[in-house]
């Protein structure tokens, strides 16, 4: 039984990192199905924010925010939602214990600007910045980080972003 339960979490876990890899090949060749349209996108990190909120607190984290009211986008909403939630997912995975989270949204001139800002348990070298956003890139050098993951999500947040002209 338990080698059936073993064979079962990892054919879920090569299901999951085959649709997260089937989903960035087709926004990489533009062939992914976008609906834009016009939306809050305010209201969209508010709420994203809030749930993430309660799993930071969990991990000993603080999520701070600094939201502009009424900020709208024309873009796939569900796609702009899996960014916001693939970075507040990545700051609440790999800061240390105790660390800050800034999120922030404002309007920069014609821009809308999105950021989240925290403490890396990896030291990130300027030469190494461009390569977080690789495929299965990870900075833990070793591979076998115990927090998981495939190295997939900054890499998917930056598909999303260009094939919605972020």
């Amino acid at each position: 039984n338990e080698s059936l339960r073993d064979i079962q979490s990892q054919s879920a876990r090569l299901a999951n990192l085959t649709d997260k890899l089937v989903f960035l090949s087709k926004l990489e060749e533009q062939r992914a199905e976008i609906e834009k349209v016009n939306f809050n996108f305010s209201t969209t990190v508010e709420e994203l924010t809030a749930s993430f909120k309660k799993l930071a607190k969990a991990n000993g984290k603080h999520i701070t925010t600094k939201i502009q009211k009424d900020l709208t986008i024309y873009a796939d909403q569900i796609q702009a939602g899996q960014i916001v939630s693939i970075l507040l997912e990545n700051a609440v995975k790999y800061s240390p214990s105790g660390a800050d989270i800034y999120i922030e949204l404002v309007r920069q001139n014609k821009w809308i600007s999105l950021s989240v800002e925290n403490p890396s348990v990896y030291p990130l070298e300027e030469k190494k910045v461009e390569r977080v956003f690789e495929r299965f890139y990870r900075m833990d050098e070793s591979r076998n980080s115990s927090v998981g993951g495939y190295g997939m999500g900054l890499s998917i947040a930056k598909a999303i972003a260009e094939s919605n002209s972020g």
